[in-house]
């Protein structure tokens, strides 16, 4: 979603070198997830006050102390930036599915992953933006496009646990019915959700997380 030619946002100071080449690009990379995560940070937080439609690049490039040129190199539109917020908690979700043991069937594994995320932020930046934008096809355009790329993500992490020999198959169809499982929890979800207005409590957030989970398990339990 975001760019690849992110802006090198590590200060250039006059004096003797601050370390080697990895530690360089350590403080750079650690520069441009900062930057990234301010800047999705003040797109939830423009679209709680103001709206969808009601703030711009530069609005969201002011907010952040940075220039319009640079919020262009991390997002091309506000309606990209906000629907980041769907690919950071899948991100999360799959590094928390690498993480569990092998030996573990993968269902339970895409279970524990669900519950064991640590950054509750993230789901509840979610579930706001959502909310607010369930009406808004550019916005609903990126958050698809978030889903789809959780898919590859998630089948290439499947095929590491499984092994080269793993059925293709067998892959896609497990990865595809996951995925399924939850968006349709977050659908159900935007259904039953009151009140609508955006200002998702802790409790709310929870909720999302206990219908992820439990659609998961009633795919693992084959639906019985």
């Amino acid at each position: 979603m975001d760019s690849s030619t992110a802006l090198d946002a590590t200060p250039r100071g006059t004096g003797a070198p601050a370390g080697g080449k990895d530690e360089k690009t350590s403080r750079r990379e650690l520069n441009k997830q900062a930057t990234r995560a301010a800047i999705i940070e003040a797109s939830v937080r423009l679209l709680s006050e103001n709206g969808m439609g009601n703030f711009t690049a530069e609005d969201l490039a002011d907010a952040v102390g940075i220039s319009r040129r640079t919020f262009f190199n991390y997002f091309p539109s506000p309606e990209a930036a906000l629907a980041a917020t769907v690919q950071n908690f899948l991100d999360g979700a799959i590094e928390e599915f690498r993480k569990r043991p092998l030996e573990e069937p993968l269902l339970d594994s895409a279970i524990a992953a669900v519950t064991s995320l640590v950054e509750p932020g993230a789901l509840s930046r979610m579930a706001r933006v959502c909310l607010l934008t369930e009406n808004q096809p550019q916005v609903q355009r990126w958050q698809l496009m978030a889903w789809e790329e959780a898919s590859y993500k998630l089948s290439a992490v499947a095929v590491e646990r499984l092994g080269t020999e793993a059925d293709p198959f067998f892959v896609k169809t497990m990865v595809g019915a996951i995925i399924g499982a939850g968006k349709s929890a977050m659908e159900f979800w935007l259904e039953h959700q009151l009140p609508r207005d955006g200002n998702v409590a802790d409790t709310d957030s929870a909720a999302l997380r206990v219908l992820i989970t439990q659609a998961l398990q009633y795919l693992r339990n084959g639906f019985a």
